[in-house]
């Protein structure tokens, strides 16, 4: 006798972007599954786009229902469907879009999801779009073949020049914004790389007798590096290709440390990693079924391999299953192997700047005038004299042969016990 379940329903809505312009493709994917990852063949979705807060009209009078498109939908028998919302059913304005969609299937649940979505309805717009290593400039208006381009330094400096559209150009990795527009004043469109990924990967592999590293590069970044051990520099140097592969044959336990610093969005940016090779270490390869329905047997054939790649023989292994209900969530907990860690090369010099909190001082009262006897000294009688002028003579100045006849003098500003500064000089009615 075995025991059945009713698997629950995870339904789910999701869209391809949060915010679209007229004339772009806004897409809605609505999917239906079990706990167990299953299909649901029979599950159908009810979509209602309301209109949220307007932003910006872009016409005298435009009407704007509360209910501005409603549809339909079965998701097949995969349990999966995609739906394009229609921008030209959307009156001229700026809004923020609320889409609902109400789940069901023939068991009776019924779900709804909601998500909100930013549309412009501008008449025309100007669109940049970074696509791997290049700029896509792009307009809705067929009529429109030209506008500027400003691109803003990572010093601010500002460059302006007048491009054809569509436009494809290169991006420039000292560049922090580029910016659209018609006449040049008002801003159309922007992008800002430093908001996006640079998508820099490094991967490598320290084996017993040799070291590989490949460094994936899809932007075309201009990338310095250097490679060491812990006492010495292997190499270094720089490239700028989408993909940059090294091997080195070392036979030695050296760990193996990649630095890189590279350009993006007008800022220098550094990284770091290391390879070390572990002798002990097993790698265990399962080959069976991804997905297994309930009650059904299935065997699965497990490898266990040494660092060199040679069968690892006597070796004690755990296996467990559980089902797709936990969820992120396990019912063990796996051990953890931890290995020793070598230091990281020093690097030198290493140049730092310390800011210190400027210097508090107690307030002057007449306990530490008379307890120090302030009055005698040349700091309290230029800083808390009752004289508008205040004069002190310095008679090393006097006993120098070569001061005594050269006239010089240092004016100091008080006000309440503080220096004030002293922006010009003037001595017999000229400025010094």
């Amino acid at each position: 006798m075995e025991e059945y379940e009713l698997d629950e329903t995870n339904y789910d809505l999701k869209t391809s972007t949060s915010s679209f312009k007229r004339g772009e493709k806004c897409t809605l994917l609505l999917s239906a599954q079990t706990t167990n990852d299953l299909d649901v063949p029979d599950a159908e979705a009810e979509i209602f786009l309301l209109a949220g807060k307007i932003q910006k009209f872009h016409a005298a009078e435009v009407i704007v229902p509360d209910t501005l498109w409603q549809s339909k939908e079965s998701l097949g028998s995969r349990g999966l469907w995609q739906v394009v919302i229609p921008d030209s059913l959307i009156p001229s304005v700026d809004l923020f879009l609320h889409c609902h969609v109400y789940f069901n299937n023939s068991s009776g649940q019924l779900v709804v999801k909601r998500e909100t979505i930013n549309f412009s309805g501008a008449p025309f717009w100007l669109n940049l779009v970074l696509n791997h290593n290049e700029i896509i400039a792009s307009s809705n208006q067929t009529t429109l073949d030209s506008c500027y381009l400003d691109t803003y330094l990572f010093n601010d400096q500002l460059e302006r020049k007048r491009i054809a559209l569509p436009a494809h150009f290169p991006i420039d990795p000292r560049i922090k914004a580029y910016e659209l527009s018609i006449t040049g004043e008002n801003v159309d469109a922007k992008l800002e790389p430093k908001n996006m990924d640079d998508q820099i990967e490094c991967n490598g592999l320290r084996s017993a007798d040799s070291i590989r590293i490949a460094i994936y590069n899809p932007r075309s970044l201009p990338i310095w590096y250097q490679i060491k051990t812990k006492s010495t520099l292997v190499e270094e140097g720089f490239f700028q290709d989408t993909l940059w592969r090294w091997r080195h044959r070392d036979a030695s336990p050296d760990i193996y440390h990649y630095s890189y610093q590279y350009l993006w969005a007008g800022e220098t940016k550094s990284s770091s990693k290391q390879f070390t090779h572990y002798p002990k270490l097993l790698n265990i390869k399962m080959d069976g079924p991804t997905r297994v329905s309930p009650g059904q047997v299935v065997d699965y054939q497990v490898q266990v391999k040494k660092s060199n790649g040679r069968p690892a023989k006597g070796i004690d292994l755990s296996a467990g299953a559980i089902n797709a209900k936990f969820g992120t969530k396990e019912s063990y907990s796996p051990p953890q192997v931890g290995f020793r860690r070598q230091q990281y090369p020093r690097n030198f010099p290493s140049y730092t700047i310390l800011s210190r909190e400027n210097a508090k001082s107690l307030p002057v009262t007449r306990f530490l005038v008379s307890t120090f006897q302030l009055k005698d000294s040349s700091f309290y009688q230029f800083r808390y004299t009752n004289e508008l002028l205040y004069f002190f003579r310095d008679s090393s100045l006097q006993r120098d042969s070569f001061y005594h006849t050269v006239a010089q003098f240092a004016p100091f500003l008080f006000k309440g016990g503080k220096m004030q500064p002293i922006y010009l000089v003037y001595v017999n009615r000229k400025l010094v």
